[in-house]
């Protein structure tokens, strides 16, 4: 039976690590409980970024190596990076997009590195000026459409002529590249549609975000501090066409 005493007192405030069957929790233990798993997520998410996968894959298969044509094995490379082989397929093949790598049959890719890549800056560079790509990134001019495969390297290709044709040095804000490249599907009355419209669209953003994470990764382009007007972040060209860093110059 309990006395008056206990019936009027104030329980007892736990700490997190006190807490076992206990029902109250303080306020301060719930606090830290949430802030831990807050952090544990942003972390996880940070490890999972795609940049820093390719920085880890880029350390298998070195940028600059002298060592070029290896043997690429998806299913080995995906298990020594401990992640899913889909995530290494998103950076192959913007990679193979750049003539980095080459697909030679299911899941094996040779590794050039960046021997063509100066060459291949200086080509896409020329083709975007002969097409007059400005006019075509800016939805003058119908792109051609590519095999469903490469439509991942297409769009790394068409983001990198974004800063090739244009000055040096120039910086582009991914939503103003989201609304070049990205094609905008009409609102319809039909809300089934929209959605699935609105999904597609997310999905290419995100894509259009993979790319510039690649692209950081290996030293193309680099994100800048932005202004506090615009939503999306902002990114500087960081290589000449001939492959060289513009700072070197």
């Amino acid at each position: 039976m309990l006395s008056c005493q206990s019936v009027l007192e104030t329980p007892k405030r736990n700490i997190l690590g006190e807490v076992t069957n206990s029902l109250y929790v303080s306020p301060t233990a719930n606090l830290k409980l949430l802030t831990n798993v807050a952090l544990q997520c942003a972390y996880q998410r940070k490890e999972k970024s795609l940049q820093i996968l390719c920085d880890r894959f880029l350390d298998l298969y070195p940028l600059h190596s002298r060592i070029v044509n290896t043997e690429i094995q998806l299913d080995a490379t995906a298990q020594k990076l401990g992640v899913e082989k889909r995530r290494i397929y998103d950076i192959i093949n913007i990679l193979e997009a750049l003539q980095c790598a080459t697909h030679r049959r299911k899941n094996t890719y040779t590794w050039h590195g960046s021997s063509r890549l100066s060459q291949f800056l200086i080509t896409l560079k020329a083709q975007g000026e002969a097409m007059g790509s400005v006019q075509t990134l800016y939805g003058k001019k119908r792109y051609q459409s590519v095999p469903k495969r490469r439509s991942l390297g297409d769009l790394a290709q068409r983001f990198l002529m974004m800063f090739l044709v244009e000055p040096q040095n120039k910086f582009v804000n991914l939503e103003m590249a989201v609304a070049t490249l990205i094609h905008q599907p009409r609102s319809t009355p039909d809300n089934t549609e929209t959605d699935k419209a609105d999904r597609q669209l997310k999905s290419k953003i995100r894509r259009l975000y993979d790319i510039a994470n690649v692209l950081s990764s290996i030293g193309l382009i680099e994100k800048v501090s932005a202004s506090t007007i615009l939503k999306k972040p902002v990114f500087r060209y960081t290589a000449w066409p001939t492959g060289t860093n513009c700072n070197d110059s």
